[in-house]
């Protein structure tokens, strides 16, 4: 049975509780992954337990092993890749954006076809939601292979972290320069001269806060808070060093692939680079798309008669047809262990969750923990587990305190921005710790495995990101 054991499966996300529709959209991408990389064999499986994804391993390898053979055939087709999808989420976004003309006056069943449109749409996107993943497994592996091969006098985890720095600018980035403007405007004139431009951000970014469907809110106060504390810290100067910190990234990359005669290895270097910025931005768009189409799901669960909380637990097809049992979608929002395969869901047995519950909660003797480095420098602190975004813990952490969780994400920044150092149990050089690291210069290490079973809070710990070791002292 394909649920045997967490070790037949492969962890790729913890980020907290959400709608069975969002799974029902991974799902749907998962098995469409293979159109994308040409795949023979398509990926089947996906399981949520104790609020995490996994996907099945077997089939994650056989992926990346065809990801693989097409790099090294035609590195070009990682570019193909991506632009696929820039010409479908722009396909999706310019849509959104047409949706609150849309909405007016709409009865039920326009608001069913406007549903049907989206979620036609969402799912093409989602095909490219494990891609990153897969990716960066492929890359490491290749580059691990090519330093090895031509001992060239540099370590694989060091040109993997530095050619998985972003080319560009993420969104959130792109929000902090336009943010740090607007203040630099203020401090020559006043707040109210840019009025117009702080509302104008505000409804542009209203969604910054928030993960995929996981909302939390940006009020226009908080906005005028942020801009004040940016004000006191001089934002033309902030906005000078950003471009002047990119300039010098990009330079040594550019000096460093002179160097670095062989092409297999600058093949990879350009993928990394360009999927490290996209994996960011693909998180963000997927989340500005959620925010945006909730005007559409709030209206769709007034219509029938339900909490909008309940209305997301639903299916396309159970919206579309009208199908409503409570006692089925309140169960939906208690039990979020159940295992897709081959399209259908099934819950996780009883023994089934006791059994994984069990391995998951071992804690392993271990005084050294292992990973790979995202950004070098040693720190020492006391850990703070974090293995779920709960706001209430927020104010517990201290500033100077190790952060250790099961993978960082946009709504944790508070807490990273307070972190002396940064540990994760998943992730690989493309994840979101190993690129807010890289710009916040802290120390980190991703893909510990076992980092949140075996520290606990308050233990004391040294970070070296410089040799990816975490020492319990």
């Amino acid at each position: 049975m394909e649920t045997t054991s967490l070790k037949n499966w492969r962890k790729i996300v913890s980020r907290g509780k959400y709608p069975l529709l969002l799974f029902y959209e991974l799902n749907q991408g998962l098995l469409n992954t293979h159109k994308i990389i040409g795949m023979r064999v398509p990926m089947r499986r996906y399981m949520r337990f104790s609020d995490t994804s996994y996907i099945f391993e077997e089939e994650a390898r056989i992926a990346v092993v065809s990801i693989r053979q097409t790099l090294n055939k035609n590195p070009q087709k990682a570019f193909v890749w991506l632009k696929r999808y820039q010409k479908e989420i722009s396909k999706l976004i310019e849509w959104i954006e047409q949706l609150p003309q849309s909405l007016q006056n709409a009865d039920l069943e326009k608001l069913k076809k406007l549903y049907q449109q989206y979620e036609k749409q969402i799912q093409i996107v989602w095909r490219w939601a494990y891609l990153p993943y897969l990716i960066d497994d492929a890359i490491e592996q290749e580059i691990n292979e090519s330093v090895n091969l031509l001992k060239i006098n540099k370590r694989p985890s060091d040109l993997i972290r530095f050619f998985g720095e972003p080319i560009g600018f993420t969104y959130h980035q792109q929000e902090q320069i336009e943010l740090l403007k607007i203040a630099a405007r203020i401090k020559k004139t006043n707040f109210k001269k840019q009025n117009r431009a702080i509302e104008k951000h505000h409804l542009k970014w209203a969604w910054k806060n928030s993960w995929l469907y996981n909302f939390r809110p940006f009020t226009i106060d908080a906005l005028k808070k942020e801009i004040k504390n940016l004000i006191q810290k001089n934002p033309e100067k902030i906005l000078k060093q950003i471009k002047i910190a990119k300039k010098a990234k990009n330079l040594e990359r550019t000096r460093l692939l002179i160097k670095i005669k062989n092409r297999r290895i600058k093949n990879m270097a350009d993928i990394l680079s360009q999927y490290a910025l996209w994996h960011s931005r693909k998180i963000e768009e997927l989340t500005m798309l959620n925010f945006k189409i909730m005007p559409l799901m709030r209206q769709l669960a007034q219509e029938f008669h339900l909490p909008t909380e309940q209305f997301l637990e639903m299916t396309p097809d159970e919206v579309l047809n009208g199908k409503i049992d409570l006692k089925v979608l309140n169960s939906r929002i208690k039990n979020t262990n159940f295992v897709f395969s081959n399209g259908k869901r099934r819950l996780l047995s009883k023994s089934e969750i006791k059994k994984f519950q069990k391995e998951e909660v071992s804690k392993p003797k271990i005084k050294i923990l292992t990973g790979l480095g995202a950004y070098s420098g040693k720190e020492r602190g006391r850990v703070f587990v974090m293995r779920h975004v709960k706001i209430e813990l927020f104010k517990k952490f201290k500033k100077g305190n190790i952060l250790v969780t099961s993978m960082t994400t946009t709504d944790m920044t508070p807490l990273v921005q307070k972190a002396a150092a940064i540990v994760t149990d998943e992730g690989g050089i493309l994840c979101h710790a190993a690129i807010i690291s890289r710009e916040l210069k802290k120390p980190c290490i991703i893909g510990t495995k076992i980092a949140t079973r075996v520290l606990r809070n308050g233990d004391l710990v040294e970070v070296d990101a410089n040799r990816g070791y975490v020492v319990r002292l």
